[in-house]
């Protein structure tokens, strides 16, 4: 059984929606910050979600530079955390 797709705006989310992306490109790769953002500012989050919202974008920054700098993929990056004793998924891609 298919269940149809249903393309909506981010104000029309309701919790238990589920997020479907097409492509990885410069547009897919931050939506989920925009989805967040749409969704803060239009007050459907919680009270701690805007100290949520920048911690993640900081952590985000900052752990995407570390990456570069040290010239790790994603996910050796990821195998730093878990031999930190961090357990992460490690990201699904062809560069890994």
């Amino acid at each position: 059984m298919h269940e149809e797709v249903t393309e909506k705006e981010v104000n029309a989310l309701a919790p238990g929606d589920t997020l479907v992306f097409t492509k990885r490109n410069s547009t897919t790769q931050n939506i989920v910050d925009m989805i967040y953002a749409e969704l803060l500012y239009a007050g459907r989050l919680g009270e701690d979600a805007a100290s949520t919202l920048a911690k993640s974008l900081y952590w985000k920054t900052v752990l995407r530079a570390y990456r570069e700098r040290k010239e790790l993929s994603c996910s050796a990056l990821a195998k730093c955390f878990e031999d930190c004793g961090t357990p992460l998924r490690r990201p699904r891609s062809a560069n890994g």
